[in-house]
């Protein structure tokens, strides 16, 4: 099989199976509570640093764009920090998908919402 038919297989599969992977991570969430998300979503960011070659490899190359100067200990451990953070706000965001209105209130602050609400009225 050619790599452009993996790919493509690979593609299909893919599609089959986010919907039924995001239903799963959404009534996992549910039972985790906040607080469990949180740790679940950073321990899976850890997980994924040494399996996402592609998206480690392109952490790395931006953060020493972004400072040359920083040793590559240092951008290692700052890649694994992202990763985690990232797989943390994902489960929050899974979370907070499926939350009361009132629950979010509780955990998201939105900073300058007057200024959408006068564009908006702006019509914009």
């Amino acid at each position: 099989m050619s790599s452009s038919s993996w790919r493509a297989l690979w593609r299909r599969l893919r599609s089959r199976l986010v919907p039924p992977v995001t239903a799963a991570l959404l009534f996992l969430v549910r039972l985790l509570g906040w607080r469990g998300a949180q740790r679940v979503g950073a321990w899976l960011g850890k997980l994924a640093w040494p399996l996402a070659r592609r998206d480690r490899r392109r952490v790395l190359e931006h953060l020493a764009i972004a400072w040359p100067e920083m040793p590559e200990r240092e951008r290692q451990r700052l890649g694994r920090a992202c990763f985690a953070h990232f797989g943390t706000m994902l489960f929050e965001c899974l979370y907070l998908l499926r939350a009361e209105w009132s629950g979010v209130q509780r955990r998201v602050r939105i900073e300058g919402w007057e200024a959408i609400e006068s564009l908006r009225a702006a019509g914009r």
